[in-house]
């Protein structure tokens, strides 16, 4: 990388004027980009890169994945890289697993019943009553979800299947980069 010296101000009061070692000299525009390079701003700069590179703001991002869209979903949409979107989704996803921690301790009462379940015991009883699948394979199905769950912010993307058709185009949207 070449060695650059600051001349000066342009005449034009928008640039400055450097001046490389064979004496070459270059105009740059004095922009918010170099204003807060000159400061050692570096969130700033952050900033700016992530607004120069989509039109979604963090505060967009995190709305569209409280509206119910995934992380890839908007970094596809916005043609963000994920790295990025998950910077400011990963809020949200915490909010979200607190929520849905503290709705699966929830005490609820049902008719007939004289102490109060929690939601997590109400929803495994319910499963288990369906007869689908024996109860000791259901016990196991629901302790994998337990461990899984309780290790979710180590995951790098996570899926629910909300239904097979979306979870499906996901998971091949998410191994098609591989694939290449």
């Amino acid at each position: 990388m070449r060695q650059l010296r600051l001349v000066g101000l342009h005449e034009d009061g928008a640039h400055v004027v450097v001046e490389g070692p064979g004496g070459d000299r270059y105009r740059l525009a004095v922009d918010e980009k170099l204003r807060a390079a000159c400061r050692g701003d570096l969130s700033r700069l952050g900033q700016i890169e992530i607004e120069a590179e989509s039109t979604l703001r963090p505060r967009d991002i995190q709305a569209r994945v409280r509206a119910g869209e995934s992380a890839e979903q908007v970094a596809a949409g916005a043609g963000m890289p994920i790295e990025r979107v998950l910077r400011f989704a990963y809020p949200v996803l915490q909010e979200r697993q607190r929520v849905v921690a503290q709705a699966r301790t929830t005490k609820v009462r049902r008719a007939g019943s004289t102490p109060a379940e929690t939601l997590a015991e109400l929803v495994d009883e319910r499963l288990v009553g369906r007869g689908t699948e024996p109860a000791d394979v259901i016990a196991e199905r629901l302790l994998t979800a337990k461990t899984e769950l309780a290790a979710e912010p180590e995951f790098d993307v996570s899926l629910v299947n909300t239904s097979i058709k979306d979870v499906a185009h996901e998971l091949i949207a998410l191994m098609r980069p591989s694939m290449h």
